[in-house]
């Protein structure tokens, strides 16, 4: 009825997600992600266009009910495959304080609600 193909996935820990993908582009179009009857996340494509010969969305649209979350990005320029500084992301440590490397938790504490 939407001009796409509907997959369903089922994860660890109860999770499914639906991901909606249009034909015969195979462009996704929605995906869907939920813990039982709540919905977690639901994430919108629109506005493709061809950027060096990709189909890329130029609207993405993300809402979570975890805070109410209700997000709209929108492309005005998007670059397939640009270099990237090694440090683009690097976030120096503010000074008077030192980095220390922690260990990973298998079962980290739940987070209390609203958290």
């Amino acid at each position: 009825r939407v001009g796409a193909h509907r997959v369903d996935l089922v994860g660890d820990y109860g999770a499914e997600q639906s991901v909606w993908i249009q034909h015969p582009t195979g462009s996704v179009l929605r995906s869907v992600i939920r813990q039982g009857t709540l919905i977690v996340v639901d994430l919108a494509f629109e506005d493709f266009k061809d950027v060096g010969g990709q189909r890329l969305p130029h609207v993405v649209s993300i809402k979570m009910t975890r805070n109410d979350v209700d997000l709209k990005i929108k492309y005005r320029d998007v670059d397939l495959n640009k270099a990237i500084a090694d440090d683009a992301f690097t976030i120096p440590c503010p000074a008077a304080s030192s980095a220390e490397t922690l260990p990973c938790e298998d079962d980290p504490l739940p987070m209390a609600p609203g958290e």
